[in-house]
């Protein structure tokens, strides 16, 4: 839901234990968050899907399809 209906979130949340019990950092870190500030009593945190998962270098047809190389290696 967060990644078709929004690209970018910011959630503030109060720290204190006894409005919500339940949310912990590690929640907010499990839903792809990261915590911008804390300020005060209060924690920020911002979500960007295209920070979400970063690029990487092996997952490209350099590495998987390589028509050229057919037959030449065996595995």
């Amino acid at each position: 839901m967060r990644n078709a209906h929004a690209q970018r979130i910011i959630v503030i949340s109060e720290i204190s234990p006894s409005i919500h019990p339940a949310w912990q950092i590690t929640d907010y870190l499990g839903l792809g968050m990261k915590r911008l500030a804390t300020i005060n009593n209060y924690q920020l945190f911002t979500y960007a899907i295209e920070n979400y998962q970063l690029k990487r270098d092996w997952l490209n047809n350099r590495f998987w399809a390589n028509p050229e190389n057919f037959d030449k290696y065996r595995w």
